[in-house]
């Protein structure tokens, strides 16, 4: 099991190296959910937008579940197409309170424009300080101050909606005190206002905004 999500209080998606189920937890009824063009295709992400639409992040896709159906809209990178996704493998989704729509991939960040279909690009540049530290992004959380965090394969980042640059964290192996590990797994945060991120054979990371 790679992905879970919540409908509704009696259905769960369920996303696995070997496709997409959807659970019926009153039942305990499995259906399989077969996604246009892929068979048995590892399942990386699952949302629910707040319009209620369902969202699948694959590594062959991203997948838009039809209202009212099973059938889905896939968007998938172009060579030719600037304005496609940035990546085939979809790690993770995030909706902003103003409906911003941010897609993780393997090869960047990119903001969706769900009514015309397009995308736009955010990626890491060595030349640029101020750009995300990796282009895997495999979590976005939003904490409560509005700040958004990205963790990526290449450490944390944190950036104010309000400003265009990226703050890293990164591993330091002379500074105790630095991030344990650079693959991050998970980003979540607490009531106390604490941003927790969990890493790879890194352990688990408590960050306090206000330290």
């Amino acid at each position: 099991v790679q992905a879970l999500m919540f409908e509704s209080a009696n259905v769960l998606w369920v996303g696995t190296t070997q496709g997409l189920c959807r659970l019926d937890i009153e039942s305990g009824t499995v259906t399989r959910i077969l996604l246009p063009g892929i068979q048995d295709c590892i399942i990386r992400a699952l949302f629910r937008d707040s319009a209620g639409t369902v969202w699948v992040g694959s590594e062959n896709g991203l997948f838009r579940r039809d209202a009212g159906s099973d059938t889905f809209t896939v968007y998938r990178h172009n060579p030719a197409g600037p304005n496609t996704l940035g990546d085939n493998i979809v790690m993770s989704f995030f909706e902003d309170d103003d409906g911003t729509f941010l897609v993780g991939t393997s090869y960047g960040l990119d903001i969706m424009d769900r009514a015309k279909g397009g995308f736009s690009h955010f990626r890491s540049d060595l030349i640029d300080m101020r750009s995300i530290s990796d282009n895997w992004i495999k979590t976005i959380y939003c904490d409560r101050t509005g700040i958004l965090w990205f963790g990526t394969n290449g450490g944390a980042n944190k950036l104010d909606p309000r400003k265009s640059s990226f703050n890293h964290y990164m591993h330091h192996p002379i500074n105790t005190n630095s991030l344990s590990n650079n693959y991050i797994r998970y980003i979540a945060g607490d009531r106390d206002g604490y941003v927790w991120i969990a890493t790879d054979s890194g352990g688990l990371n408590r960050f306090s905004p206000g330290e």
